[in-house]
């Protein structure tokens, strides 16, 4: 054998065993999401009950202040110590909690996990059903358009939202970054069509500064362990995980879809989706 050949083993066993150390890592990192995702089923119980006092408690010591309190003795009171400016807070702090309980739990219903024929335009009038009061309360305004497409996915749910959610995610971070908030207008939009024959494309796109030039080319974005999160830190301290849009472009792959980063230079992130139509 000689010392090319060897040379070339060695270099073949140290990159198999890198990919080796990668897979490790990725499998002990869904497993701890797993791990959370099957807490979280085991609460549901609870949290609907934490979620039921929450929205009846704003409005029960309101009655119980209207009771006991002469409203002309709070006229020389600063707003930070005026009970009903507190109480207000408080109800706009329990509905932000709210939409996050109610968010958690949709996302873990049992008929998600199931693989079911899915109705396009069914999936993304829930879709902004689901996300339109907590972009409302971050200031963020939705848009999907979905003609009356009859066709449908075969596929399971949850994974459908792993590829919308991850995307939606990571705009509203962006756009409402309390370290870089974005100047312009938030919108983040969803075009959703048929008009590459077996597959349903949806454009996304959102009114942001674009993909950051931390990655050296668009598609990168897709490489498990690069976060776009920590570019938005001046210290580079994100807490991003770095799957999100690794998770977006493995689902699309393993349902024979395509995904492509539309990256023209311009303001505003945008990409395509392409998944395939089930058969009838």
């Amino acid at each position: 054998m000689s010392a090319e050949q060897v040379l070339d083993m060695v270099q073949a066993i140290e990159i198999n065993k890198e990919e080796k150390k990668e897979l490790k890592d990725e499998n002990q990192l869904l497993r701890g999401l797993a791990t959370l995702g099957t807490v979280l089923v085991s609460f549901t119980h609870e949290l609907k009950q934490i979620q039921a006092g929450m929205k009846n408690r704003s409005k029960r010591m309101e009655g119980a202040l209207n009771r006991v309190i002469d409203e002309t003795k709070l006229l020389g009171i600063s707003e930070g110590l005026n009970p009903y400016k507190m109480l207000d807070r408080w109800k706009r702090e329990d509905q932000k909690v709210s939409y996050w309980v109610d968010f958690a739990l949709t996302s873990v219903k049992s008929k998600k996990r199931r693989r079911r024929h899915i109705n396009i335009k069914e999936y993304f009038d829930e879709l902004k059903m689901h996300w339109e009061g907590y972009l409302d309360a971050k200031k963020t305004k939705l848009e999907i358009k979905c003609d009356d497409i009859d066709a449908e996915i075969l596929a399971h749910e949850i994974d459908l939202d792993s590829i919308f959610f991850n995307l939606i995610v990571n705009s509203v971070e962006v756009l409402t970054n309390p370290r870089k908030p974005w100047p312009g207008e938030r919108i983040i939009s969803l075009n959703v069509s048929n008009s590459y024959g077996k597959f349903i494309t949806v454009e996304y796109a959102d009114s942001g500064p674009g993909l950051s030039k931390s990655f050296r080319k668009p598609e990168d974005i897709f490489i498990y362990g690069e976060s776009t999160k920590s570019s938005m830190d001046d210290n580079d301290n994100g807490d991003g995980t770095g799957i999100g849009m690794w998770i977006l472009k493995t689902i699309v792959d393993e349902y024979g879809g395509k995904v492509v980063i539309k990256d023209a230079g311009e303001p505003g992130f945008k990409l395509r989706v392409d998944l395939l139509i089930a058969e009838k």
